[in-house]
């Protein structure tokens, strides 16, 4: 079950150019200007991190990714040949015969 954490309203003054920006952000990515601006602050504090709480929390999403799309985690081997399958994708998308 999901933890619902407190929640606390907070006002700010900002350029309109960042707000601006701001909001071409939400746009591109069909956000609410609040939410796009919670995602910029959690990724910003994100960056402070130690980089071994982002690899462990990388971890944590990818297996939970894993479980809701009913995959299991691929070997070395299939992982190589994904890879090789995508260059080869790109190529021949890029350079067609």
């Amino acid at each position: 079950m999901a933890m619902v954490e407190e929640q606390v309203a907070v006002t700010l003054t900002l350029p309109k150019s960042i707000v601006d920006q701001i909001g071409a952000s939400a746009g591109r990515d069909n956000k609410s200007m609040e939410d796009e601006i919670r995602t910029m602050i959690g990724l910003a504090l994100a960056i402070d991190a130690e980089p071994e709480e982002l690899a462990e929390a990388a971890e944590r999403d990818y297996a939970a990714h894993l479980v809701a799309t009913g995959q299991m985690r691929p070997t070395t081997s299939e992982l190589w040949e994904q890879m090789r399958r995508v260059r080869q994708e790109v190529a021949d998308e890029l350079y067609p015969d």
